[in-house]
């Protein structure tokens, strides 16, 4: 390896634990302030909050110490290197926030049939506003820092911190309606709204750990990533193959695209129409489709085969 390919790698390294700090450290002070808030107004919308922010805690502590093994390079005792640690990391982390999830919703709906809970909703109201502005705060930090490196770790926690300040913002303003909009009918339903607001808020929060399991699973089951990760690889490598007449020497081409965590591995089937295929040229054009796919996806490695009867 080049000291400037050493230099570039230990950068990205330093940047993606960089990220990850940022929001454990934040998702840490937020947990500490969300219990006391909790205790303070008997809030379980707060409390479910707290219970998510100190999952996410340890999953990002775990994700630090992950980071410097996914950038060794690829051996032949490993030939996916470390990116089946990073699918299983975020499979487990998805598994693990749906049954924070579950047991939250589950026990908001027991103390719905309990009559429901007054809380304080000024406090919460104020707290919630506050979490949404820093949570949209942390969420452009994040994705700033992300641009360079693109991590599956960081971008989870992108996805996280967005979802926090919207459901947050959302939270805030539905407290705020029974304090600012005082209808007789409002009365009912107010030992209920805070229950009620928990339950929906882990509805909203049900779709991102969803996708990270569903994801997962596909990359371990070595299926093809989404449709439009294979789009955008046909429609980056196509024009390079048309190039100065490469691909009319093939009579038909096939793509086999599959993703391991951060890695995607690209290999494109050519059947030729004679027995000469020119090596050079074929090097030449397999690295120019590598290239420009990693000016993409950044860590994608390819493949050009002779696909022979």
């Amino acid at each position: 390896m080049s000291a400037e390919k050493a230099q570039l790698i230990e950068k990205e390294i330093k940047t993606e634990q960089s990220a990850l700090k940022l929001s454990m450290w934040t998702e840490i002070g937020f947990a500490v302030l969300e219990v006391v808030v909790a205790l303070l107004t008997n809030s379980q919308a707060v409390l479910m909050d707290a219970v998510c922010d100190m999952t996410e805690t340890i999953t990002a502590v775990v994700s630090l110490k992950l980071v410097p093994l996914l950038y060794k390079p690829i051996s032949e005792r490993r030939p996916f290197g470390y990116s089946q640690v990073e699918t299983w990391f975020l499979v487990i982390k998805g598994f693990m926030l749906l049954a924070v999830a579950a047991g939250l919703i589950v026990s908001n709906v027991q103390l719905i049939l309990q009559g429901g809970r007054h809380v304080d909703f000024g406090i919460i109201a104020v707290f919630e506003l506050f979490a949404g502005a820093v949570g949209a705060i942390v969420t452009v930090a994040l994705k700033r820092m992300n641009r360079s490196v693109e991590s599956p770790l960081v971008e989870a926690e992108v996805n996280g911190w967005y979802m926090d300040a919207v459901v947050s913002a959302g939270l805030g303003i539905a407290f705020l309606a029974p304090i600012v909009l005082k209808f007789q009918w409002m009365s009912n339903i107010v030992p209920y709204l805070d229950q009620v607001l928990a339950i929906i808020l882990t509805f909203f929060i049900l779709p991102e750990p969803i996708h990270m399991v569903v994801s997962g699973v596909r990359d371990l089951l070595m299926m093809a990533p989404e449709q439009d990760v294979v789009d955008k690889v046909k429609e980056i490598a196509s024009p390079i193959l048309e190039a100065d007449g490469f691909l009319n020497q093939f009579e038909d081409i096939i793509f086999e695209v599959s993703r391991m965590g951060r890695r995607l591995w690209v290999a494109i089937y050519l059947k030729p129409n004679s027995n000469i295929i020119s090596i050079r040229r074929w090097s030449a054009i397999q690295q120019e489709i590598e290239d420009a796919l990693n000016e993409e996806f950044s860590d994608t490695y390819v493949e050009l085969l002779p696909s022979i009867d």
